[in-house]
């Protein structure tokens, strides 16, 4: 099997290899999922880095309640991909090895830990567009 891999390696530069998870989550009629708007500058996936002693289910449902204060279950594992890229925050150049789930959303359990994210519902065609990062929008696809 192949891994789709998406971003430019760049000669020479050392990367910091991070593994992480993201979750597609439905509205409930199927039309709209969820991504996550950074001071509306930035569009991602929920999801994240998996730390250390977490496997995915736990890192997916830390990342949503820190993000959006939402509890889910994933439900469904899609794949996964790699994505090359440079973070301004961290100052440093990453290999995210992303892999994708189908979460359901169990209900709304607080309010979210990370200040100037916001929770968008749009249609999946638009989230291919809106969201940064390649591997992200193959996960959608």
């Amino acid at each position: 099997m192949t891994i789709p891999v998406f971003g430019e390696k760049k000669r020479a530069q050392q990367y910091v290899k991070r593994n992480a998870v993201y979750a597609i989550i439905f509205d409930k009629p199927k039309e709209k999922i969820a991504i996550i708007s950074i001071k509306e500058a930035a569009y991602f996936l929920p999801g994240g880095g998996i730390e250390e002693g977490e496997n995915h289910a736990m890192c997916l449902k830390r990342e949503t309640l820190e993000e959006r204060g939402m509890a889910i279950e994933p439900i469904h594992y899609l794949g996964y991909a790699h994505q090359y890229f440079y973070s301004h925050n961290d100052v440093a150049y990453y290999l995210n090895e992303g892999h994708f789930y189908i979460c359901e959303k169990k209900r709304m359990v607080g309010e979210p830990l990370e200040k100037g994210h916001s929770l968008i519902w749009i249609k999946p065609t638009l989230a291919i567009e809106k969201v940064v990062h390649q591997q992200q929008a193959w996960g959608i696809k």
